[in-house]
């Protein structure tokens, strides 16, 4: 995908290019993070931005069933710090939603942690709810909220993020 600035291009890795997204990942995640991020690589889809072939950002995706059904989920996203700012993370966010509705899926989430207010903005700004667990929980009973946060591995977060175009989905009704 080439966006407006023609220069950022979006693309699937290959297996043989996933020692260079490591090594990207190593550049902007903390090693917690980092350390799921290289868990999660073998039974993932990863999505690799580049500005002017150099790589950038990345998204790591699975398809995951949760309380809404069949979700895309972007386990984790990411752009180096000299070149955040510049719609990196916006364009992999919506080239990650292109994903997956080629493959019929219609129900994205993503999570983080509330002190993350770059990612939290990202979201809002595409449109996706912004649920913290504190009201889940108020909300749904706790077997349907834990069975969010597995479906999402999100143990460690406090935010969802979901954009559904189902209108089935639970969470676009609490």
């Amino acid at each position: 995908m080439l966006n407006k600035h023609r220069e950022l291009e979006i693309r699937k890795v290959s297996e043989r290019e996933r020692i260079v997204v490591l090594k990207l990942a190593e550049q902007i995640f903390d090693f917690f993070d980092y350390y799921w991020f290289k868990k999660w690589l073998l039974r993932s889809t990863i999505l690799l931005a580049e500005l002017s072939r150099k790589p950038v950002g990345i998204a790591e995706l699975v398809v995951r069933k949760s309380i809404c059904g069949t979700t895309g989920v972007i386990m984790y996203l990411g752009v180096i710090p000299e070149a955040r700012g510049k719609g990196i993370g916006k364009a992999l966010v919506k080239e990650s939603e292109k994903f997956f509705m080629n493959r019929g899926i219609r129900v994205f989430m993503a999570s983080t942690r509330s002190w993350n207010k770059a990612s939290i903005t990202l979201f809002k700004k595409l449109g996706y709810r912004v649920l913290e667990l504190s009201y889940l929980y108020k909300h749904l009973n706790y077997e349907l909220v834990y069975r969010l946060i597995a479906s999402l591995h999100a143990y460690e977060d406090d935010i969802i993020f979901v954009k559904s175009l189902d209108r089935n989905c639970i969470l676009e009704h609490i």
